[in-house]
C-alpha cells in the first residue's frame, strides 16, 4: 500500500467515526429563528423604503427578502429531514466503502487534498466561466468537524471575482462561502449522510457550473460595475453618475442635480429649500438669519426667507405708516410736538 492509500485509509476511519457520531446526535431540533428575524428586519426596511418613496431600494430589499425566504424554506426542509430520520436510521458505510469513495474522488478530480487527522476533504474545481464572466476556481471543503450541522461544507473562491455590490458573493449562488443548492439540496444532503462522497463533490461541482437566473444572490447582468451609494443597485461605469462632493457612485434614479451649480449629488450631499423645495448642494444653499432653515438664494431677501421676511416687512410698513400719520396730524397740543 502506497503512502497515498495509507492517508486515504486513515481518513476513511475518521469519516466513519464522524458519521457514527453524527447519526448518534442526529435529531437535534432547531427552529430557523435567526432566518425569521432577518426576514422581519427586511420587511421593516421595505416598509420604510416605500414610506420615503425609495422604490429602487425597496425592490432590492424585496429581492433580499426573497433569498432569505428561500433560506428559511431550506432550513424548514432540514428540520423535516431530521424529523423523518428520527424514525428510520440508514445503514452507515464501512471504512472500506469510504476508502473506495476517496479513491474515486482522486480519480475524478485533478486536485484533491485529504487531512487524515480531521477527515476534511478539499476538492478544487476547474476555472468556472458563466455567461462570459470569469469567476475562477473554487475549493469545495467538506468538513467533518461540524458534526450535527447542516453547514458541513464550504465553497471558497480561490481566484475571487466577487459581485460589485457585495464582496461576499463570489458566485451567483455562493454568498459568504455558503452555496445555495436550489433543487440539488436534497441530493447533496443525502450524499453526505450516506457517505457517497464522490457523488457529493460531483453534485456541488455541477451546481457551481450552472447559473439559475432569478434565484441568484446577484444576477450576472449586474455582476460588474459599481454599487449605487443610495440604493445599492449595480450600475456600469458608462451609465453611472458620481457625487460631486463625496465621489460616491450613483444610478440614474438616485442622482440629484443641484439647481444652483448644476452638478450631480447623492442624497446625503443635497438639501431641499424649505420654500420652493428645490434641490441645492451645501455650497449653493444658505440659512435664513431668523429661523435658520435651509433656503436657496432665490428665496432669500435681505438674509431672510420669505416666511420671515414678509411679517417683518409688514411690521416696518406699519411703523412707517404710523409715523406718516403722526406727521400729517401736526403737533400734539399737549406736548407742543
Amino acid at each position: 500500500m502506497n503512502q497515498s492509500d495509507k492517508i486515504a485509509l486513515r481518513t476513511a476511519a475518521v469519516i466513519c467515526r464522524r458519521l457514527t457520531e453524527r447519526q448518534a446526535c442526529q435529531g437535534t431540533l432547531q427552529l430557523p429563528q435567526n432566518e425569521w428575524s432577518q426576514m422581519q428586519r427586511l420587511v421593516r426596511q421595505i416598509e420604510l423604503a416605500h414610506k420615503h418613496h425609495w422604490h429602487r431600494a425597496a425592490r432590492i430589499l424585496t429581492e433580499d427578502l426573497l433569498h432569505q425566504a428561500d433560506l428559511y424554506h431550506y432550513r424548514l426542509l432540514d428540520l423535516m429531514t431530521i424529523l423523518r430520520q428520527k424514525t428510520v436510521l440508514p445503514d452507515l458505510p464501512s471504512q472500506k466503502d469510504i476508502f473506495q469513495e476517496i479513491q474515486a474522488i482522486q480519480d475524478e478530480f485533478d486536485q484533491v487534498d485529504v487531512d487524515p487527522k480531521t477527515g476534511e476533504i478539499c476538492v478544487t474545481t476547474n476555472t468556472i466561466v458563466l455567461e462570459g464572466i470569469r469567476l475562477g476556481r473554487f475549493e469545495i471543503r467538506l468538513d467533518w468537524k461540524s458534526q450535527g450541522s447542516s453547514a458541513s461544507y464550504r465553497v471558497v473562491a480561490l481566484d475571487p471575482n466577487p459581485a460589485a455590490r457585495d464582496d461576499g458573493v463570489t458566485h451567483p449562488h455562493v454568498q459568504n462561502e455558503c452555496l445555495c443548492e436550489g433543487e440539488g439540496r436534497s441530493a447533496v444532503r443525502a450524499a453526505i449522510a450516506q457517505g457517497r462522497l464522490c457523488d457529493f463533490f460531483l453534485i456541488v461541482t455541477q451546481i457551481l457550473a450552472t447559473y439559475a437566473r432569478g434565484s441568484a444572490h446577484v444576477e450576472l447582468d449586474q455582476w460588474e460595475g459599481q454599487s449605487c451609494a443610495d440604493c445599492g443597485y449595480t450600475v456600469s461605469e458608462d451609465n453611472g453618475y458620481c457625487c460631486e462632493r463625496c465621489n460616491n457612485s450613483l444610478c440614474s434614479d438616485c442622482v440629484t442635480n443641484c439647481q444652483g451649480c448644476m452638478n450631480d449629488y447623492c442624497s446625503d450631499c443635497i438639501s431641499t429649500c424649505h420654500i420652493c423645495e428645490g434641490s441645492y448642494c451645501q455650497s449653493c444653499i444658505d440659512l435664513c438669519s431668523e429661523c435658520h432653515s435651509k433656503t436657496c438664494p432665490n428665496c432669500l431677501q435681505d438674509g431672510l426667507c420669505q416666511e420671515c421676511y414678509e411679517p417683518q416687512n409688514e411690521d416696518d410698513s406699519d411703523a412707517t405708516d404710523k409715523q406718516c400719520q403722526q406727521a400729517s396730524a401736526g403737533p400734539n397740543p399737549q406736548t407742543g410736538l
